[in-house]
């Protein structure tokens, strides 16, 4: 087991009040940030609205463009499965889960004369059911 080495004189290890601290001049300079980047240049330029010249390009104002409406369209779509996917969770437990209701109408759910029942159709279990819940939530 090596000892570890006695600081040398040109160390910079000491804390004593008599050295002094290195100048700024000696730490690395924060990266600056230039804020006159441009864009990249595009290869279609309609010839009806031409490219800004250099000039244009330093004075106009640096504004973003419209969002297209498929945007908006996927975005309501997106919202509207995962709404229909929290949704059914329940829904596929309790069917899996629990037998078909007697007095139902035939696809699972109770009888009107039932509140208090569960729908169900399968009569898998508890077992089967959170297996396929897990299932399905480690699918989607």
């Amino acid at each position: 087991m090596a000892l570890p080495t006695q600081p040398q004189e040109g160390d910079n290890l000491s804390l004593s009040p008599d050295r002094t601290h290195d100048s700024a001049e000696t730490h690395p300079k924060a990266p600056s940030i230039n804020y006159e980047a441009k864009g990249l240049p595009t290869g279609d330029v309609d010839p009806e609205y031409p490219a800004p010249s250099p000039e244009e390009q330093h004075s106009l104002r640096k504004v973003a463009g419209r969002i297209p409406w498929s945007s908006y369209l996927l975005c309501i779509v997106e919202l509207a499965e995962r709404a229909s996917f929290y949704g059914v969770k329940t829904v596929f437990n309790n069917f899996m889960q629990f037998p078909l209701p007697k007095g139902g109408n035939g696809a699972g759910a109770v009888a009107k004369n039932d509140p208090n029942g569960h729908a169900g159709a399968l009569d898998r279990g508890l077992q089967f059911a959170s297996a396929m819940v897990l299932l399905f939530n480690f699918l989607a």
